[in-house]
């Protein structure tokens, strides 16, 4: 019997318990695809039909927030914290 549940699927609920993120927004499309070892560029490439025509600069200005608050949630945590 097939599992109900897909292995992509599996990975976005592990990706957004792990970043505290809803399911099926944008942000966790890229903060998967950064921990898959993709880089803004190629994040940028990859989701570019998400993007609306006219709005590149926020488009990629958005990837670079997201990028910075995925970094930010890389660091170690302090103990206690």
């Amino acid at each position: 019997m097939r599992s109900m549940i897909s292995r992509e699927e599996k990975r976005d609920i592990e990706v957004a318990r792990k970043y505290k993120l809803r399911l099926l927004t944008m942000k966790l499309a890229v903060f998967r695809l950064f921990d898959e070892g993709y880089s803004p560029t190629e994040v940028r490439y990859i989701l570019r039909d998400f993007e609306v025509p006219g709005y590149h600069r926020t488009f990629s200005n958005t990837i670079r927030r997201y990028y910075s608050l995925w970094k930010k949630a890389q660091a170690p945590k302090a103990p206690g914290k």
